[in-house]
């Protein structure tokens, strides 16, 4: 998933409150992603049965939804993204084009 340059610095700065039990890093000026350094299943058993819930719409038109959204669904473990095994990433990233 993709967030337009000002909502992922929110993003950023809710999951490094919500994700404070594990070290999380988040790089905002490179990939613009979010991984624990720690393998997936690590990661799948410290926040089991955590969803996330995005508001996603346009502020302009005044139209939003809500999408909950399973936490395990979002992590993409490292060496599918050319990092580490051992390295797990939450599928949020930055885009610079939207």
């Amino acid at each position: 998933m993709y967030l337009p340059e000002k909502d992922f610095l929110t993003y950023l700065g809710l999951a490094s409150r919500f994700y404070s039990n594990r070290d999380l890093n988040c790089n905002y000026a490179h990939r613009g992603s979010c991984f624990f350094d720690a393998p997936c299943a690590a990661v799948q058993s410290e926040y089991t049965k955590t969803d996330l819930f995005l508001s996603v719409g346009d502020n302009d038109q005044g139209i939003a939804y809500t999408m909950q959204v399973d936490f395990d669904k979002l992590l993409i473990t490292g060496d599918k993204l050319g990092k580490s095994h051992t390295e797990c990433y939450i599928g949020i990233f930055k885009s610079t084009e939207i």
